[in-house]
């Protein structure tokens, strides 16, 4: 799944207008879902965010302020495209790992303990491996 970026915007704001144009040449670079709210009085987001505007969310997670800080942005929104990426070949890792232990298992019920045995110690291997690549280390909203 590719990131998801909130623009929280006014509509008299050069600075917003500036973000927004960065934004869509960055999108040339890396792919990412933008998603304009135009502030108005009338929004629930408006008092917390009216004084800060432009306002950049990354993934319901990163949260940044003007003056927006272009190569942070960049970094955010690589970072979280690789995760995307990382988090999948953990998960695959996981039932690789979970069905070489099982095959090491049935081998070692068979009679080949050795081999059973050592089967089923690499697959542990490889699930570990493959958790802790796919366990999520983010949370909260980060500057």
């Amino acid at each position: 799944m590719i990131p998801v970026v909130e623009l929280y915007s006014t509509e008299h704001c050069g600075l917003c207008a500036e973000a927004r144009s960065f934004l869509i040449e960055l999108r040339a670079t890396i792919p990412f879902e933008l998603r304009e709210v135009k502030l108005n009085p009338g929004h629930p987001q408006y008092s917390r965010y009216f004084t800060f505007v432009p306002v950049i969310i990354i993934n319901g997670k990163h949260e940044l302020t003007a003056p927006i800080d272009r190569k942070r942005v960049a970094f955010l929104l690589r970072k979280e495209s690789h995760r995307d990426v990382a988090h999948s070949a953990g998960i695959v890792l996981k039932w690789m790992g979970l069905m070489a232990a099982i095959v090491g298992i049935v081998i070692r019920l068979v009679g080949e303990a050795a081999w059973g045995y050592l089967i089923f110690i690499g697959a542990i291997v490889v699930f570990s491996i493959g958790w802790m690549i796919a366990r999520d280390r983010h949370g909260g909203v980060n500057q």
